[in-house]
C-alpha cells in the first residue's frame, strides 16, 4: 500500500522566492526566471485551449461524438465535448432541470407501483418472470391479456332476435376428412372413402 500524500499551495512569499530563480536556456535565448517560464506557458496553453474549444464548437461531427459518446456512457442529456483548462478533452452532459409546466414523463408519474402491476398481473394469470421491475413491461402485458380476454368474451345478448334467410344453396365441402367422422347417413354414397383399420 501507498504512502499517503498531503499536498496544499505554499505561501505565495515563499513560492515567489523561490520562482525568482533563473531558468536555464538554450544560446541565444534571453535568460528569465521559472515564474516567467510558467506565466509564458500558461498563457499559451489558454490560448490552445481557447482555439481548441473554438474549433470544436464550429465542427458538425462533434455533436454526433458527443452523442455517441454519451450513449456509450449511459447517459441521457445534452451532451457536448469541450477540453478542460488542464488541456484534457472531456464529455460534458447537461442535464434539464424540470420546471413547474414541465408535463411529467408518463412511465414515471402515471404507473402504479411495481407490486400493484406485479398483482394485476398475477390476478389476469401472466406470468411475470423476466419483468424484472420494468413497469412498461407489466403494462403491455396486462393490456395485451385485457384486449384478449375482452375479444374472446361473447357478445352481451340484447334480447332481440334477429331474422336470417336460409341458405339458397347447398354448402360444398372440399376436405373428406371432415366428411370420414359424419355419421354413414350424410355420406354420399357414390363417395369413396377410404375405411379406417381396426
Amino acid at each position: 500500500m501507498g504512502k499517503k500524500i498531503f499536498r496544499e499551495p505554499l505561501k505565495e512569499e515563499w513560492a515567489d522566492a523561490l520562482l525568482a530563480s533563473p531558468v536555464p536556456c538554450l544560446p541565444g535565448e534571453s535568460s528569465r526566471s521559472i515564474a516567467g517560464h510558467l506565466q509564458t506557458t500558461r498563457c499559451a496553453l489558454a490560448r490552445a485551449i481557447e482555439l481548441a474549444n473554438e474549433t470544436l464548437a464550429a465542427n458538425s461531427l462533434v455533436a454526433t461524438v458527443a452523442a455517441a459518446a454519451a450513449r456509450a456512457a449511459g447517459r441521457m442529456g445534452e451532451a457536448s465535448i469541450s477540453v478542460d483548462p488542464s488541456g484534457t478533452v472531456m464529455l460534458e452532459i447537461r442535464y434539464k432541470k424540470p420546471t413547474e409546466g414541465d408535463p411529467k414523463r408518463a412511465w414515471s408519474s402515471d404507473l402504479p407501483s411495481i407490486e400493484v402491476l406485479r398483482q394485476e398481473a398475477e390476478a389476469l394469470g401472466i406470468s411475470t418472470r423476466g419483468f424484472g421491475r420494468n413497469k412498461r413491461l407489466f403494462r403491455a402485458a396486462i393490456d395485451a391479456a385485457r384486449k384478449i380476454r375482452e375479444a374472446a368474451a361473447p357478445a352481451p345478448k340484447t334480447g332481440k332476435r334477429i331474422k336470417t334467410a336460409p341458405a339458397l344453396t347447398q354448402p360444398v365441402v372440399h376436405d373428406t376428412r371432415v366428411l370420414a367422422f359424419a355419421p354413414e347417413s350424410e355420406v354420399p354414397a357414390d363417395l369413396d372413402l377410404p375405411t379406417p383399420s381396426r
